[in-house]
């Protein structure tokens, strides 16, 4: 890098932070640069599944979902993301008495003209017989489901970033954080990189950072475990789901892998993976709730946080960086941004 002091920091280069980056530099935004490091290997965004859905515990979450997939269409088009998902359907299992929390939450996606189907034991043993069903068990089933990889998805937005101006350092270990004089001053064990502004978007190796500052917050750092095992049929495609009571959930879709929470799962009723599992752990970070933080940080001049989903910030992360790019623009937080 020929210049170290930059206006706007990124910390993190994963799917939230790809995301940012990208939108700052679609807003014009000049001068900046997104550090990491390990995004490829060891970060929580490397660890997803990449399952993409709306469908979620509030409607909250709804919005965000129900915005990400209208931009990731337009940034599909516009091959500013290069993969295409391939809907293999997604069913979210719930018990039936959860069904009046949720109303709100499918009247939104209806009016949004988003396509799903409630599924009651009787309807859903008759649509999907692979899977097994309770009797007191329904499901969200939403044909569009799809996933992608958060890999690829982040690289794609950082290839743009750069073409565009945008700084990348992959190898840059945050070790401190500092503000002095109007300024930020972060430091690794070999360089440093002054900011005027820091948006943080690195997830749980953040929080200790976040304390150093003097930051209170309810965040906390949650191991997230996976099992990757190769199908006995890579053209076999069923849909990925998940289990709201016990929280299993599956990646069901095309290729040859199959990624699970439980490799002793009983959700189907022929298991359709085969081999010993490859197990794949990471740290993310969770707020309450998983109602995440975007935005400025009180008694931090110009610094940003943009972390706190766990586990579904991939589903967001297009629409939270709409959300730090205008408060970016108009140096505020706007009441519909999400906090911890």
């Amino acid at each position: 890098m020929k210049n170290l002091e930059f206006d706007h920091a990124i910390i993190g280069a994963g799917c939230i932070g790809s995301s940012i980056a990208y939108e700052l530099t679609r807003r014009g935004f000049r001068n900046n640069v997104i550090i990491d490091n390990g995004r490829k290997t060891v970060s929580a965004t490397a660890s997803s599944g990449g399952m993409l859905r709306i469908f979620h515990e509030n409607i909250e979450h709804v919005d965000l979902a129900l915005g990400n997939f209208a931009l990731l269409k337009k940034y599909q088009d516009r091959h500013i993301i290069n993969e295409k998902q391939e809907p293999n359907g997604h069913l979210y299992f719930f018990n039936s008495r959860r069904y009046p929390q949720y109303a709100a939450n499918f009247q939104k996606m209806d009016s949004a003209g988003y396509a799903f189907e409630i599924l009651t034991p009787t309807t859903g043993r008759a649509k999907f017989p692979q899977f097994n069903w309770a009797d007191n068990e329904w499901a969200v089933y939403e044909p569009l489901g799809a996933h992608l990889s958060p890999t690829q998805f982040a690289d794609d937005l950082l290839s743009t970033s750069q073409k565009s101006g945008m700084s990348v350092v992959d190898d840059f270990e945050v070790d401190r954080i500092c503000h002095f004089r109007g300024h930020y001053k972060i430091f690794s064990q070999k360089s440093s990189i002054v900011a005027k502004t820091v948006i943080l978007a690195g997830g749980a190796r953040l929080l200790p950072h976040l304390n150093d500052l003097g930051i209170g917050n309810s965040l906390s750092s949650q191991k997230l475990t996976t099992y990757h095992l190769l199908k006995k049929n890579a053209q076999l495609v069923l849909p990925s789901y998940f289990d709201r009571e016990t929280l299993d959930f599956a990646r069901l879709g095309p290729g040859e892998t199959v990624i699970l929470s439980d490799p002793q799962s009983t959700r189907l009723k022929v298991k359709i993976w085969t081999g010993q599992p490859t197990e794949v752990t990471a740290n993310d970070c969770y707020s309450p709730n998983r109602l995440g933080f975007a935005g400025y940080l009180m008694g931090q001049p110009r610094m940003m946080l943009a972390t706190g989903w766990g586990g579904t910030a991939f589903k967001f992360s297009l629409e939270i960086s709409q959300r730090i790019g205008r408060a970016l623009e108009s140096g505020h937080n706007e009441r519909s941004l999400l906090h911890a």
